[in-house]
């Protein structure tokens, strides 16, 4: 009996926390914001893109080219892990970054070319131009020369060739000899600009932030779009809106007649307009008087208390549900009972189509 009674209490927010989802006022919501959300992906995606496009083709960074030559080894014995010595990709890095490699190869670019730009070059940044790799077979290692001119990138790795096939490449432990396997051939790095898969990127990014960011908007607003939802969150008796014709039966089958108090939850709301409009639909015979809103006047809840008729007015549309709380909070501790609860500046459209579908909702 005990929980029976509970339900029936007339406020209080004993429904808080279990009202039921609503996938029809969810997705009518979502309809009704249709448009606002495909033009937050359209901006998500032009912005996406766009960034992308400015970093990669308006402000993309110099051409870069790669020149490479495979070097064939051959070891004073048949190369085993368990060797004497240990080869790998690492092991060529060190030889070609190395200031011995390097001199030997500035020496070589001279007797090759006299007036070769290489001897000018600083150790340091040759070594930066410089990689090695083993692709699959430790006697066939590859060896790079990665950076923005593209004739230094071949004339380097020619010469990288000339010193392993020369001295230099006899006097590396372990190693007989080494022979140019495959000649240096020069390619084009640079990175190629994907404008389309950049903005298509964006778009589906953008489509799943923007509904993610919409449903934790509209299930974490507090909103208020329907009567019904009065009496669902808040257990409170809910007549309707301005806009239902069932509105004024409601109100005369709720409260008697004589005097009834129109209590607006938030100061937002103007009690004289609500009295105007519900005059214009109650038959004579009910004495409409406005108050202040709760908060704005505490004085004013000594009027409601007893056996006053109160009609309290609730705001309709997104965060309107935690201003009602607080003054259902007020008015409950002030022992002040509402006997009816009108639901104010309802989008009328959506609650015709949330009952039954209809043309009007776009």
């Amino acid at each position: 009996m005990e929980e029976q009674s509970k339900k029936h209490l007339p406020y209080g927010g004993i429904y808080r926390g279990n009202e039921p989802p609503d996938e029809r006022l969810l997705l009518l919501r979502y309809l009704q914001n249709l448009w606002k959300i495909l033009c937050a992906i359209l901006v998500i995606t032009l912005l996406g893109g766009g960034i992308y496009c400015l970093l990669h083709i308006v402000f993309a960074g110099e051409k870069m080219y790669r020149a490479e030559c495979d070097m064939l080894v051959h070891y004073t014995e048949p190369y085993e892990d368990t060797g004497d010595y240990f080869v790998n990709y690492y092991t060529w890095i060190a030889y070609v970054s190395s200031d011995k490699f390097l001199n030997v190869l500035k020496e070589e670019a001279v007797k090759a070319d006299p007036a070769s730009v290489i001897p000018s070059l600083d150790n340091s940044v040759m070594a930066g131009y410089m990689s090695a790799e083993i692709k699959s077979d430790i006697n066939v290692p590859t060896f790079y020369v990665t950076c923005n001119n593209e004739a230094l990138a071949g004339e380097i790795c020619s010469n990288v060739e000339r010193v392993f096939s020369g001295v230099y490449g006899t006097e590396l432990m372990g190693v007989d000899s080494m022979e140019v396997l495959t000649s240096t051939k020069v390619t084009d790095v640079s990175e190629v600009p994907r404008p389309g898969r950049a903005f298509a990127l964006s778009a589906i990014l953008g489509t799943l932030f923007v509904h993610l960011f919409y449903l934790l908007w509209e299930t974490g607003t507090d909103s208020l779009y329907l009567p019904a939802q009065l009496s669902r969150r808040y257990g409170l008796c809910a007549l309707g809106s301005m806009g239902q014709e069932e509105l004024a039966a409601n109100v005369t089958a709720r409260f008697s007649k004589g005097e009834i108090h129109i209590v607006p939850a938030t100061e937002d709301i103007n009690p004289s307009e609500v009295a105007k409009g519900l005059r214009e639909i109650l038959p004579e015979g009910y004495d409409l008087v406005p108050v202040p809103a709760p908060l704005l006047d505490l004085d004013c809840s000594r009027l409601l208390q007893g056996e006053a008729q109160n009609l309290l007015v609730a705001n309709a549309g997104p965060r309107a549900g935690k201003p009602l709380e607080r003054t259902l909070e007020f008015l409950k501790v002030q022992n002040v009972t509402v006997k009816g609860t009108l639901l104010w500046e309802a989008d009328e459209k959506l609650i015709r189509t949330y009952y039954r579908i209809t043309p009007d909702l776009h």
